[in-house]
Protein backbone atom coordinates (compact mmCIF):
# COMPACT_ATOMS: atom_id res chain seq x y z
CA UNK A 1 0.00 0.00 0.00
CA UNK A 2 3.07 2.25 0.37
CA UNK A 3 4.18 1.60 -2.92
CA UNK A 4 0.81 2.92 -4.24
CA UNK A 5 0.73 5.92 -2.57
CA UNK A 6 4.10 7.04 -3.17
CA UNK A 7 3.11 6.40 -6.66
CA UNK A 8 0.10 8.63 -6.39
CA UNK A 9 2.54 11.48 -4.57
CA UNK A 10 4.97 11.03 -7.46
CA UNK A 11 2.31 11.40 -9.89
CA UNK A 12 0.88 14.54 -8.36
CA UNK A 13 4.79 16.21 -8.15
CA UNK A 14 5.30 15.55 -11.88
CA UNK A 15 2.04 17.80 -12.75
CA UNK A 16 2.86 20.41 -10.03
CA UNK A 17 6.28 20.60 -11.97
CA UNK A 18 5.06 20.40 -15.04
CA UNK A 19 2.46 23.45 -14.11
CA UNK A 20 5.47 25.58 -12.53
CA UNK A 21 7.15 24.70 -15.95
CA UNK A 22 4.04 26.08 -17.69
CA UNK A 23 3.85 29.24 -15.77
CA UNK A 24 7.78 29.31 -16.49
CA UNK A 25 7.23 28.22 -20.50
CA UNK A 26 10.00 26.03 -20.11
CA UNK A 27 10.20 23.44 -23.08
CA UNK A 28 8.70 20.17 -22.63
CA UNK A 29 5.95 21.18 -19.49
CA UNK A 30 3.50 19.45 -21.32
CA UNK A 31 4.94 16.53 -21.36
CA UNK A 32 5.32 16.46 -17.96
CA UNK A 33 1.29 17.08 -17.51
CA UNK A 34 0.69 14.51 -19.93
CA UNK A 35 2.83 12.07 -18.27
CA UNK A 36 1.81 13.01 -14.63
CA UNK A 37 -1.81 12.84 -15.95
CA UNK A 38 -1.58 9.16 -17.88
CA UNK A 39 0.22 7.86 -14.51
CA UNK A 40 -2.28 9.09 -12.11
CA UNK A 41 -5.32 7.67 -14.59
CA UNK A 42 -3.42 4.55 -14.41
CA UNK A 43 -2.84 4.10 -10.60
CA UNK A 44 -6.71 5.18 -10.31
CA UNK A 45 -7.57 2.38 -12.97
CA UNK A 46 -5.81 0.18 -10.71
CA UNK A 47 -7.58 1.02 -7.38
CA UNK A 48 -10.59 0.73 -9.23
CA UNK A 49 -10.24 -3.09 -10.10
CA UNK A 50 -8.93 -3.62 -6.92
CA UNK A 51 -12.46 -2.34 -5.37
CA UNK A 52 -14.27 -3.85 -7.59
CA UNK A 53 -12.29 -7.46 -6.34
CA UNK A 54 -12.88 -6.31 -2.87
CA UNK A 55 -16.90 -5.74 -3.45
CA UNK A 56 -17.34 -8.80 -5.29
CA UNK A 57 -15.16 -11.10 -2.58
CA UNK A 58 -17.87 -9.61 -0.45
CA UNK A 59 -20.67 -10.21 -1.68
CA UNK A 60 -19.66 -13.73 -2.27
CA UNK A 61 -18.51 -14.21 1.30
CA UNK A 62 -22.22 -12.43 2.18
CA UNK A 63 -24.21 -15.28 0.27
CA UNK A 64 -23.03 -18.15 1.56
Amino acid sequence: MSNEKNLQILGVLVILAGTIFKIMHIPYANAFLLFGLAGIIVMQSFYIQKMRKRIDDLENGNKQ
